[in-house]
């Protein structure tokens, strides 16, 4: 169970750099809930569960330029 959806949770869109911007992230709610209305399409289409997994929501400034670097 997600926090934002029925499948999705704010860690999944959260930055994942160290010591930068405290894991925060803006949520487009648009775009969770187009995330869970495609999971629930896939899955109903399906007839069996369809995970959709977020890896990188969200890169603060501080964790781009660390990276780029």
């Amino acid at each position: 169970m997600g926090d934002l959806s029925r499948n999705f949770d704010r860690e999944e869109f959260a930055c994942k750099g160290s010591n930068c911007c405290g894991h925060s992230a803006p949520i487009c709610v648009e775009l969770v809930s187009a995330l869970q209305d495609l999971r629930d399409m896939l899955t109903h289409e399906k007839g069996v569960d369809v995970p959709i997994y977020v890896s990188s929501g969200f890169r603060c400034v501080k964790h781009d330029f660390d990276e780029a670097v």
